[in-house]
């Protein structure tokens, strides 16, 4: 996995504007001729999203919300809101744009609009390394596990569809789970590493960021292939068709020039943008 430093968190590269304030919808149009856009993101989840010591944003989705701020010829501020707060769709303008690995779902697609995804995240059960009980996901039913709060992993723990389709038939492999719910993935992660006498038996979250964690030292370990694999996408708020069609070209136009797939390499040293 290659990180590589960024010098800044707001990106101030003029592409030149790439669509017009003459046809902006009343979102867009403020972002266009205000000339910047706010992106919110998690500041604690890598690979995919962080604040280094230097006070730098790093990782994945980092990374992809500063390329479309550049294809849009604006700068980007980041904020940092609960991820509850994100998904519940009660925005009040605080910011523009999700760029936070959010799972399109049929419950969110009640109070937000998913322009286009950009990658499918790997979700994955998770113990502590000195676990010897569980050996398969099965294995876990009944126990302790910890989830991010209105995250598709706690979703898929309650049985839930996690995709926006209610007819897909998923493999729910753990039952029965006691579900303890953290406002970040990094509490959670943080529970799970004190061991014996931990409150969770378990963790369920996204493979990457976990493999990442491991790497760092983090005395926890993935257990079998992955749970499911999620679309994650943009994310907005209702109401302006015209910016959600720029953000669907501006990621169409990623992908087909394989600046998705390069990130995607560089960050997680493989391909997630394509299911594998």
């Amino acid at each position: 996995m290659k990180l590589r430093a960024l010098s800044v968190c707001i990106l101030a590269l003029q592409a030149g504007p790439l669509a017009s304030t003459a046809l902006a919808g009343e979102v867009l149009d403020r972002i266009l001729s205000g000339g910047v856009l706010t992106v919110a993101t998690d500041p604690a989840w890598p690979p995919y999203s962080w604040i280094d010591e230097s006070g730098a944003w790093q990782g994945f989705d980092a990374n992809v919300a500063m390329e479309v701020a550049r294809r849009m010829g604006v700068k980007i501020e980041f904020a940092t809101p609960s991820w509850d707060t994100l998904t519940s769709g009660n925005w009040t303008g605080q910011w523009d744009l999700s760029v936070g690995s959010m799972s399109p779902t049929e419950e969110r697609a009640k109070v937000l609009v998913f322009p286009e995804s950009y990658y499918y995240s790997p979700m994955v059960l998770a113990v502590h390394e000195s676990n010897a009980t569980i050996q398969s996901p099965a294995d876990a039913s009944g126990k302790r596990i910890g989830a991010l709060k209105g995250s598709i992993f706690e979703k898929y723990l309650l049985h839930e569809p996690t995709g926006m389709s209610t007819d897909t038939q998923q493999d729910f492999r753990i039952s029965d789970a006691t579900i303890k719910t953290y406002e970040t993935s990094e509490a959670a992660l943080q529970e799970l590493a004190e061991g014996e006498g931990s409150d969770l038996d378990a963790m369920v979250d996204d493979m990457m960021y976990f493999l990442f964690q491991i790497e760092q030292g983090q005395p926890v370990r993935v257990i079998g292939q992955p749970l499911d694999y999620g679309p994650a996408a943009l994310a907005i708020a209702p109401g302006d068709p015209e910016f959600e069609a720029r953000l669907a070209e501006i990621v169409a136009d990623m992908q087909a020039d394989g600046t998705l797939s390069a990130l995607s390499t560089e960050w997680f040293g493989v391909d997630l943008t394509q299911k594998f």
